[in-house]
């Protein structure tokens, strides 16, 4: 038996063309729409498949006649499943009256939160496209600092550089320029544009990533911050150079 647990319900579909285009499908048994809206459970959709006709080759010979079982799952419906599991009942009737209507108050909940995540990444989705719509850099500026408006900004000012020497690089500076009380893009435009040639001198060939950029720029203009830098004592140097 395998087990394929995903985010985003709305990726479903996806999933299962890419399983029924690989096998050879025997059943398909869709859990949840079978299950009863009142009943104990929040169930997965699960396959009996052979290899399908793209599998071919001496490698694949002896696995031809076999029969596979999948279970495609939400993160939560596998987290329900290993719960349930813990808990040792497998069906409505197996659990005493008084914890049936918690439990299944609670499996209404995961159904619920699922649809919530998709609703979330929709939204979000359209704020990203209310960020990139801006109809001047000036508006763009203006505002708030937050994880998709920072990385935004990093494509925008620094288009020639990725975005940072890790995936968590942009969310460290982002974390620290908002203990700082950094709060507009319009105070990081203007900090970075004060200290490019001082930048350029400190950095040399370097080659930073944007948030490195950025975190070099507001190092420049604040003591505090730059403390954390290993060439902290090297900034002096070049302050000349901010305009």
């Amino acid at each position: 038996m395998f087990r394929v647990v995903y985010l985003y319900k709305t990726d479903l579909p996806e999933i299962e063309h890419l399983i029924e285009s690989e096998f050879e499908v025997i059943e398909k048994v869709d859990k949840v729409e079978e299950q009863e809206s009142d009943k104990f459970g929040y169930g997965a959709l699960h396959y009996l498949v052979h290899l399908g006709r793209k599998s071919s080759g001496a490698r694949y010979d002896d696995l031809r006649g076999m029969v596979c079982e999948i279970q495609v799952r939400t993160v939560l419906q596998d987290a329900w499943a290993v719960v349930a599991h813990h808990l040792s009942y497998k069906q409505e009737s197996d659990i005493p009256k008084a914890l049936r209507r918690k439990l299944n108050s609670l499996s209404g909940l995961f159904e619920t939160a699922d649809d919530q995540f998709d609703q979330v990444r929709t939204e979000r989705s359209q704020y990203l496209k209310t960020i990139r719509s801006k109809k001047s850099d000036a508006d763009f500026l203006k505002q708030e600092i937050n994880l998709d408006t920072f990385v935004e900004f990093l494509k925008w000012k620094f288009p020639q550089l990725k975005l940072g020497g890790s995936e968590t690089h942009a969310t460290r500076v982002l974390s620290r320029l908002t203990d700082y009380g950094y709060k507009k893009l319009s105070e990081l435009d203007d900090i970075v544009d004060r200290t490019a040639k001082a930048r350029a001198a400190l950095n040399g060939n370097l080659n930073y990533p944007a948030a490195g950029e950025v975190a070099s720029a507001v190092a420049f203009l604040n003591p505090a911050y730059r403390q954390s830098f290993k060439v902290s004592n090297r900034f002096k140097e070049y302050e000349h150079l901010i305009s």
